[in-house]
């Protein structure tokens, strides 16, 4: 099990203190918090940062609790601490916490939480729900905590980013303008899919920013600073010049493909603004029924325009006018029947309590009313083919998420084909850790680096990206991904590949471009490893093209902290034409399945399973060790 201690617990607090929030930064997580106490059926949910001995209640529901209290009088302490999950069934009979005031006076008997990591990797806080009762505890209620806390980091992350920005002034403002003068502000796509054919019907534009060197920022990174000024306005327009050049092109081979484009409210303000906004449209040749303009920053509409008159305005010359990330605060239904849209786009934040009673009810609800209005509902953040269905079923018309694609740039996209999926994508999930990655690599930035091979990001029925874009594709990835040819030869590697090694103690010899990963794994598989012999025979079966992917759970530690990884090897299309291999950080998953094993061993109210299906109890609950099984498939040809 890891603790923070010693230095690490300097460095967690001096990154804590960049998460205490008040007001209406606090109110941002407010309806997240709110979301998650219903759909796991619990009344009381907190968001707390810690801070040397002090717990800070950031954004609360259905709690008496003061707004800071004693570190060592609160729960969540142990989870700070051990940077695990925690489930206690019944505080009250549990020697670590009966004697805690919320325990004793009776307001806390069953909690769930789960630790909030900042920017650092150090863990900053805990989003927990409890009980007075004593309530059972399953699996998928801790797993969807955790679903639920990740979008809260997300969130305060965002907020940091925020307040920072505006703390440093007009320097990062005017890097931002050059970046949006010199064309580094473009549009990468993400395809919008009709639930119930599964078709791609358009694509939604998302702003990224590619740098001379080709390393990508994403949009959390800025767009709040533009946000923060009119600078949005004029990002809006360039990635609007250039999504309809795209859509232009591909409306060639789809003439019902349809565009959606952020629209900051900002642009309300400017006396030619529906002057300007038809123009960018109309002067690439693209009729504006072809376009949904989404709605965004929409704080700035408090100020005035409820009377609707520029949505009317929009709809006159022939736009589509969304409701975005409706559910997240300021898409209310106050707006919904104040403004006269023609759909609305449900947040992720909803997305993720699909399956619950209470999520399920939200989504109807809203899905049900808007059908009344005559409304689209569009629902993003899907991620698995249950997400999707469930979604159809409650009356949402289409769909967006990683189950299709993430964003890509234009030249990913294949028009007339399933939703994009960019090879370095196949399998991911937000997560990192090659067992075996290099120490160092030369920096991007210097054009020594990230050289993809030509097979390095090939489509079915494409030619191979060309080596630029393929290195921004690839960098995009959040997992860490590298990239072989049909020897085993790494061709491409990612930053997350590059820097995750650091935790490992790798050198660039052993895990660089240009280095043979097969032999790599070799030589591990000799020195003993279970998981490189099979890392090893997997590769070369899928390279050998006897199986068309394989994937691996396997654990792996640092000397940092515990963790696992799903090993994901898809094979590129095509005669040896190679492979990806992407590690995906699953440990979230691993540490709440213990932690719950745990917990139902103690707990009276929980059947006791056999032996064979359950968990043994231990004292951590952290991720086995490498000699824990592992869990192993293959797909045929």
């Amino acid at each position: 099990m890891w603790f923070v201690t010693g230095d690490t617990s300097s460095r967690r607090d001096r990154s804590a203190r960049h998460y205490l929030l008040d007001g209406a930064l606090a109110r941002r997580l407010q309806p997240t918090v709110t979301l998650a106490a219903g759909a796991l059926g619990f009344p009381a949910a907190m968001v707390n940062i810690l801070v040397e001995d002090a717990q800070h209640i950031v954004t609360e529901v259905g709690s008496v609790h003061v707004s800071t209290t004693a570190r060592g009088q609160a729960l969540n302490d142990e989870v700070i601490r051990t940077g695990l999950p925690m489930v206690v069934q019944d505080a009250a009979s549990d020697s670590r916490f009966a004697h805690f005031p919320s325990v004793g006076g009776g307001s806390v008997r069953t909690y769930i939480g789960v630790p909030l990591m900042g920017r650092e990797s150090l863990p900053v806080g805990v989003m927990c729900v409890s009980h007075s009762d004593v309530k059972h505890v399953d699996a998928e209620q801790v797993e969807r905590l955790v679903q639920f806390g990740k979008v809260v980091e997300d969130q305060l992350d965002l907020v940091r980013r925020l307040k920072g920005q505006r703390l440093a002034g007009p320097i990062p403002t005017a890097e931002l303008a050059t970046a949006i003068r010199c064309g580094e502000i473009v549009p990468w796509y993400q395809a919008v899919v009709e639930l119930s054919t599964g078709r791609t019907v358009g694509y939604e534009a998302v702003a990224r920013w590619v740098h001379p060197c080709g390393e990508v920022t994403h949009p959390d990174s800025f767009i709040p600073l533009a946000e923060d000024s009119d600078l949005i306005i004029d990002l809006d327009l360039t990635v609007m010049r250039q999504a309809m050049a795209d859509l232009r092109r591909w409306q060639v081979l789809d003439p019902t493909l349809r565009m959606s484009l952020n629209l900051s409210s900002r642009h309300f303000d400017q006396p030619d603004w529906i002057t300007t906004v038809t123009g960018v449209v109309t002067s690439a040749g693209v009729r504006p029924e072809s376009v949904d303009l989404e709605l965004t920053e929409t704080e700035h509409l408090r100020v005035g325009k409820f009377d609707g008159i520029f949505v009317h305005q929009l709809q006159q010359r022939g736009f589509r006018v969304l409701l975005d990330d409706f559910g997240t605060g300021w898409s209310s239904l106050e707006y919904l029947l104040r403004l006269p849209a023609d759909g609305i786009k449900i947040d992720r934040v909803m997305s993720v309590a699909l399956g619950t009673p209470i999520g399920d009810a939200l989504i109807s609800a809203v899905a049900t009313l808007a059908g009344h209005l005559g409304l689209t509902v569009t629902i993003e953040g899907i991620e698995t083919p249950q997400q999707a269905a469930l979604a159809s079923a409650l009356k949402c018309q289409y769909g967006q998420g990683y189950l299709w694609s993430e964003p890509v740039p234009a030249g990913a996209v294949t028009i007339g084909a399933a939703p994009p999926l960019a090879v370095p994508s196949i399998g991911s999930r937000p997560g990192v850790g090659p067992p075996v990655p290099g120490r160092h690599h030369p920096d991007p930035c210097r054009g020594d680096a990230l050289v993809a091979g030509p097979n390095a990001v090939a489509h079915a029925g494409q030619p191979a990206l060309e080596p630029t874009l393929a290195a921004a594709v690839l960098e995009a990835t959040p997992d860490a991904t590298a990239v072989v040819d049909e020897a085993g030869i790494i061709v491409a590697i990612n930053r997350a590949w590059r820097m995750f090694a650091l935790d490992y103690g790798g050198t660039e010899a052993s895990t660089g471009v240009g280095v043979n990963y097969l032999q790599v794994c070799e030589r591990a598989a000799h020195s003993g490893s279970a998981e490189a012999r099979q890392v090893y025979a997997d590769l070369s079966a899928v390279l050998a093209g006897r199986y068309r992917e394989a994937e691996l759970e396997y654990p792996c530690s640092s000397p940092a902290i515990g963790r696992w990884f799903l090993l994901r090897i898809p094979r590129l299309s095509g005669s040896g034409s190679g492979a990806v291999i992407s590690h995906v950080n699953i440990t979230r998953r691993k540490m709440a399945e213990n932690e719950l094993a745990r917990g139902a061993s103690h707990d009276p109210l929980t059947p006791r399973q056999s032996d064979a299906a359950s968990c043994p109890a231990q004292e951590s609950v952290g991720p086995p060790q490498p000699s824990g099984r592992c869990r192993h498939r293959r797909a045929l040809r």
